[in-house]
């Protein structure tokens, strides 16, 4: 939290960036116990919701970070007492790129080329795709060269076989929305191919991945406001 960036001092742990980054990506992918516990590689759409599924559900203002079934990681209670291996690396993540900025990226980006390389396991694409959103705010400046690739690689994800890579997929790019926005002259290529794979996915036959286009879709409309209503009628 913003305590806890007052008091790292970049200078302690700028020495074993290069240890600790492949630590953390290593935590974000999914154990087989969180698998089992999230239970969400089944398409659900056909099965009545319950009465907490629907129920309302309200969130801190910072909606900066995913904690990888759903929800952004917030600091109440009941969400501490949710936390496990992979929301503590991602947060972690996310707390670096904000302190270190782009001094981060020598570290992180061979890895991530790696992660996201579509030979690798499923669960290993799935945590680099979390990373690349964990360091949206931190990073931006220096990974925004790459956007031009990254973005259309996020958005072929979105119709990958697997929910939780196509529900991690909706977060990150919601994260990266505004570079989508701005580069109006490129809509062909990078709002329009997003607009219509989201919509996709907000009729995904997963709810969890419903749940995350939803979401992606309203942070989009805070920032394109006008620009959605062709998608609308």
């Amino acid at each position: 939290d913003a305590q806890v960036h007052r008091q790292l001092d970049p200078k302690i742990l700028k020495p074993y960036l290069r240890a600790l980054i492949p630590i953390l990506l290593k935590g974000m992918i999914y154990s087989q116990l969180d698998l089992i516990l999230l239970d969400g590689e089944d398409d659900d759409s056909h099965i009545p919701d319950k009465a907490q599924d629907i129920a309302p559900r309200h969130h801190s203002a910072k909606v900066s970070s995913y904690n990888g079934d759903s929800d952004c990681w917030e600091d109440d209670e009941e969400e501490v007492s949710n936390w496990n291996l992979r929301k503590c690396s991602a947060a972690t993540l996310d707390t670096l790129a904000t302190v270190y900025r782009d001094e981060l990226l020598p570290c992180l980006l061979p890895i991530l080329q790696q992660s996201l390389d579509e030979k690798q396991q499923w669960q290993v694409q799935e945590a680099g795709i979390l990373a690349l959103g964990a360091i949206a705010e931190g990073c931006f400046k220096g990974i925004e060269k790459h956007l031009p690739t990254l973005v259309p690689y996020l958005i072929s994800r979105l119709k990958h076989p697997k929910p939780l890579i196509r529900s991690i997929t909706c977060w990150t790019l919601s994260r990266y929305a505004k570079w989508v926005i701005k580069n109006k002259d490129e809509d062909e290529k990078y709002f329009k191919p997003l607009m219509s794979q989201l919509l996709q996915r907000v009729l995904d036959k997963n709810k969890a991945v419903q749940e995350a286009a939803c979401s992606a879709f309203a942070t989009i409309e805070e920032e394109a406001q006008g620009r959605l209503l062709p998608y609308l009628e």
